[in-house]
């Protein structure tokens, strides 16, 4: 009886230490899959942040692009008035010129007539002295 109760015993501890050990590594494997899971849940939040920070990324990006356009039509726009001034400059400044040269040529012509009037004011009063003499010396 004693070899029975040590073969049940031995049987008992076959069925028993294997399955008490399955148990134990099912239970290990059960709380390393929830620390997963948790790790899992985690990732997935950074995850989640991360699209939408990428997400807002791209919107700003896309607003940016289209002010980029905006003010490239802008600049565009800018450019192109300043060169129509730089032409209207060009011309006024030819107009500018020309009407310089005809002020100069009015002041020559104003001086030349100046002097002309002086020497004829000039001619003048001396005819009207020599006329006083010779009216004087007429007797009237």
């Amino acid at each position: 009886e004693s070899d029975f109760e040590d073969a049940s015993a031995m049987i008992a501890s076959v069925k028993i230490g294997p399955y008490d050990e399955l148990k134990k590594r099912l239970h290990q494997i059960q709380n390393q899959l929830k620390g997963e899971q948790e790790n899992c849940k985690k990732e997935r939040g950074k995850s989640e942040i991360l699209n939408a920070t990428l997400y807002n990324y791209k919107e700003r990006q896309k607003k940016i692009s289209s002010e980029n356009v905006k003010l490239k039509r802008a600049l565009e726009e800018t450019v192109s008035a300043f060169e129509d001034l730089k032409d209207k400059h060009g011309k006024l400044q030819r107009s500018y010129e020309i009407l310089e040269g005809r002020k100069s040529a009015i002041d020559r012509k104003l001086q030349t007539r100046g002097v002309q009037e002086r020497d004829y004011m000039k001619s003048m009063s001396e005819l009207n002295q020599e006329n006083v003499k010779l009216k004087r010396q007429l007797g009237f």
